[in-house]
């Protein structure tokens, strides 16, 4: 359930104890209409101190300031992070309309989270 800890925290919570990497396509999260707007505007010392638990971590690709501060927001909407074969979230993703795939697992690399 990401909540308080934003994507990459509840992300990055998964990939160590799974010791796996995650691997995240930016572009395919869902971000709710007027958040892009706002992100960078008024902040919350949750985000900075998410942004700070997760730094070290992280392999921030070609992220930009506005995608870093969009993964590290407590105030997302309560969507479900799940992992599961590829088989099985074909299926899922064709019996749950609103479920998109946001990126895949992989063996254990330097980053336990690496964006796309």
């Amino acid at each position: 359930d990401v909540t308080g800890f934003g994507l990459l925290g509840h992300a990055s919570h998964v990939a160590r104890a799974s010791n796996v990497t995650l691997v995240l396509d930016v572009s395919a999260v869902p971000v709710m209409a007027g958040a892009r707007e706002h992100a960078l505007g008024e902040t919350t010392g949750g985000a900075a101190r998410n942004r700070e638990f997760v730094d070290a971590s992280v392999d921030w690709g070609n992220a930009t300031d506005l995608d870093r501060a969009l993964l590290v927001d407590p105030q997302t909407s309560g969507g479900l992070l799940l992992a599961m074969p590829a088989a099985v979230a074909r299926e899922y993703l064709s019996r749950v309309p609103t479920a998109v795939q946001v990126g895949e697992v992989v063996p254990r690399s330097e980053a336990a989270i690496r964006l796309v």
